[in-house]
């Protein structure tokens, strides 16, 4: 069972829209953020940056191989955060969307 706890709101500017604690079961996993997204928003796992060639780069410290799985877990993050920082959901309208 996953739980989401300690979400802050990013007060800046940015597509940064907070960042929370998830738990899954006895593990907890900081540093998760809530973006967003050109195409709507979305959850960012943790990462860590290192210096290569003059570059930050970024590497995924928890990642979800399976896409199933990993959409199911985008969509219920999402849902959860809507009910506890009333975040509301921004979706890009489709085509057959549009009022005129």
């Amino acid at each position: 069972m996953y739980k989401i706890k300690n979400y802050r709101k990013n007060t800046g500017r940015g597509k940064l829209k907070g960042w929370f604690t998830l738990v899954a079961g006895d593990f907890e996993i900081n540093g998760c953020t809530h973006i967003e997204g050109n195409k709507g928003d979305f959850v960012g796992l943790p990462q860590r940056s290192y210096e290569k060639d003059g570059e930050t780069k970024y590497v995924s410290v928890v990642w979800m191989p399976d896409d199933d799985r990993r959409f199911a877990f985008q969509n219920w993050a999402l849902k959860e955060l809507e009910k506890i920082a009333g975040v509301e959901q921004t979706v890009e309208p489709q085509d057959d969307d549009i009022p005129f």
